[in-house]
């Protein structure tokens, strides 16, 4: 397996996909490569191991062959964060006093469209 992961860590060039696995999954592309290192974004990954190469031992981070499987599982992280972020932005920043009522309503009736959705049998 350990061989496996060697020759997938070798073949690595800039633009392939790859995830990176820390706190979360996250699908990223390769910035650029050397002979020692894999580069995705500011952070760099050994090639030897596709670990990272900062000094955060406590949440240590390394890279991971896209399969299926971590591929839906980062789709649905990413969906997460995004409603996270909508979910914030709708708290903090829209401010709902400024809006007439029928955009309230409105607003009203997706996020009602939205919590069918998510919890169908409408549990708590």
């Amino acid at each position: 397996m350990e061989s496996e992961k060697r020759i997938w860590l070798d073949s690595l060039k800039a633009g392939d996909q790859v995830i990176v696995d820390g706190d979360e999954l996250e699908l990223r592309a390769v910035a650029r490569t050397t002979k020692t290192l894999i580069v995705i974004g500011e952070e760099k990954f050994r090639r030897s191991d596709g670990t990272t190469m900062r000094g955060d031992v406590w949440r240590p981070r390394s890279l991971r062959q896209p399969t299926d499987e971590l591929l839906s599982r980062c789709e649905q992280l990413r969906l997460k964060r995004a409603a996270r972020r909508s979910i914030t932005l709708l708290e903090n920043h829209i401010r709902l006093s400024r809006h007439t009522e029928a955009k309230l309503e409105k607003v009203i009736d997706l996020l009602g469209e939205a919590i069918a959705v998510l919890d169908p049998k409408g549990k708590k």
